[in-house]
Order: C-alpha cells, then sequence, then structure tokens
C-alpha cells in the first residue's frame, strides 16, 4: 500500500501545479533593441507583440478610473543620458468597454522608443524597467513590471 501512496501524491502534486501555471496569461511578448541614429545618439526600441483582442495602454492617464498607463523607469548612469521621455507610435483611441468611455491604446503590437546620448566610449548596458496594463472586452489583468536591458556598443564619446 506504501509504494500506491507515493507515487499517487507525487502525479497529484503535478497535476495541480499544471492546472496553476496555465491559468498564468502572458498575451504580450516584449523585444528590446537599439537602433543607431549618430555617433552620439541612440534609440531604445521597445516593441510588444500583443495577442488578439488584448490592449496595451499608452504613457497617457486616462483618471482615476482608467487603467494603469505604460511607464517607464530607466536606472541613472553616467554613461548616457535620456533625451526627453519616451515616445510611442501607432496609438489607437477609441471606446473601450472595460472603463466606459474613450482611451489610447495599442492593438497587435505596441512600440515605444526612448532616444539617449551616449556619454562613453566603452560598452555598457541600459537597465531599467517597464510598467504596463493588458486588458480585454471582459477584463483586465493586474499591472505588470518587466526588465528592460539594451546592450549599447562603444563609440564616440560625446559629453
Amino acid at each position: 500500500m506504501k509504494y500506491f501512496i507515493k507515487p499517487s501524491l507525487l502525479i497529484i502534486g503535478v497535476l495541480f501545479f499544471n492546472t496553476l501555471t496555465a491559468q498564468i496569461m502572458h498575451p504580450v511578448k516584449w523585444d528590446f533593441t537599439v537602433k543607431k541614429i549618430t555617433d552620439c545618439e541612440v534609440e531604445l526600441l521597445i516593441h510588444g507583440k500583443i495577442d488578439d483582442k488584448w490592449h496595451v495602454y499608452g504613457q497617457e492617464p486616462s483618471g482615476d478610473e482608467g487603467p494603469i498607463p505604460t511607464s517607464f523607469n530607466f536606472i541613472k548612469s553616467e554613461n548616457y543620458e535620456l533625451v526627453g521621455k519616451a515616445s510611442e507610435k501607432t496609438l489607437i483611441k477609441k471606446f473601450e468597454p472595460v472603463w466606459g468611455f474613450e482611451i489610447n491604446f495599442f492593438e497587435h503590437e505596441a512600440l515605444f522608443t526612448q532616444k539617449i546620448k551616449v556619454k562613453s566610449d566603452k560598452a555598457f548596458d541600459v537597465k531599467g524597467t517597464m510598467e504596463f496594463m493588458l486588458c480585454n472586452d471582459t477584463q483586465c489583468l493586474a499591472p505588470e513590471t518587466v526588465d528592460l536591458s539594451f546592450k549599447i556598443e562603444g563609440g564616440k564619446s560625446c559629453k
């Protein structure tokens, strides 16, 4: 009998764990790349592929009752300087039933860009975090934070 109990408990545990992990949804996949503009300036590209029927929100707040806007927090470094704030491309503005008013969001894909001035002639990483929220027509997921990391090649220093 004892030879039957341990394997049974193991199988039940595995099935329970698989059920829990199947509940976690990730309707957006992010990738981070770098585009050189000049010897002294690069653009950090934050690109998200969004599953059908899901939305990622823009950076502008929609008031106290709207979704959490997307935000960026870059770790300060002597190697670079932010040029302005992150910009966003291809935002859609339309009525969203979950919130009951017009709102700015992305469908299918999101693109954010952040320019930086390079202040080092050695290679370095730009690191930070991004917080965003996802909703579809019937539900919203809790805001999520992802780590950002960009490898910047060494080159001309533009202090």
